[in-house]
């Protein structure tokens, strides 16, 4: 039945697409409206929300000037899609599902206005920590107080670290944003698990700063967008932080 999954994926990828672009100009739920055409700003047609099928067909033209969809649109809902099949092959249709196809969701929406605008929206990230929470109730190997637990050592260090150097180099460090999106990572992963997320984050951090060294497009002080590699730390701990923390600490308990 992952071809069920798949087709909700797609949906969902369809309306992420609609809140990557209008969060940006309205941050508010009540804005969502019709597509509109990144060239003109005009409406595009309703058929336009068939997404990559519209592309195929050529519903999804803008009426005004006739320029098509951004690679972005068509990239989401196809991974979104992938990623809700796979969840359904590896959970089933359950609630455990259910959680991690929100929390993915989200992680999906977060990375796009991250990358885009370096925007991570209140109006997401606050009731997206509310669902984790709620999921640590009823999914396997939570418990609420493991989310807490892990909400609290995912923002703690870093919420230090970005006030002592604000207060050493007098500009800001992590963003809010990157603070709720770390709330909402150790909340959907608990504790321990959020510490792979956490090491995983600074590993690809580490790695992207180091390739625009290399490739002579920064410096030391150049504002590097934390938000995806925190977005792939948590997706990553989500799918797989607590089978490597047990391969890593397994013989130790031997």
């Amino acid at each position: 039945m992952t071809w069920i999954a798949a087709l909700i994926g797609y949906a969902m990828g369809v309306f992420l697409n609609l809140c990557a672009d209008y969060l940006p100009a309205s941050p508010r739920p009540a804005a969502l409206g019709m597509p509109r055409c990144h060239a003109c700003g005009s409406e595009r047609r309703p058929l336009s929300l068939a997404g990559v099928v519209a592309d195929l067909l050529r519903w999804s033209c803008c009426p005004q000037c006739g320029a098509g969809r951004r690679l972005r649109e068509p990239l989401v809902e196809a991974g979104t899609a992938a990623l809700f099949a796979f969840l359904a092959y590896r959970y089933g249709f359950t609630l455990q599902f259910a959680f991690m196809a929100a929390y993915f969701s989200v992680l999906v929406l977060v990375l796009v206005t991250d990358l885009e605008h370096r925007l991570i929206f209140r109006v997401v990230m606050f009731p997206a920590m509310a669902v984790a929470l709620v999921g640590s109730f009823f999914l396997p190997n939570m418990t609420p107080v493991k989310a807490l637990i892990g909400g609290t050592v995912a923002v703690a260090p870093f919420y230090l670290a970005a006030i002592t150097y604000r207060a050493i180099a007098h500009r800001e460090g992590f963003g809010g944003g990157d603070i709720m999106l770390l709330a909402f990572v150790g909340f959907a992963t608990g504790f321990p698990v959020v510490l792979v997320a956490v090491i995983v984050a600074i590993l690809l951090g580490g790695l992207g700063s180091l390739a625009l060294l290399v490739a002579q497009r920064g410096g030391l002080r150049t504002y590097l967008a934390y938000g995806p590699y925190l977005v792939l730390g948590g997706a990553f701990a989500l799918l797989y932080g607590r089978n490597l923390l047990l391969w890593y600490l397994t013989p130790y308990a031997q």
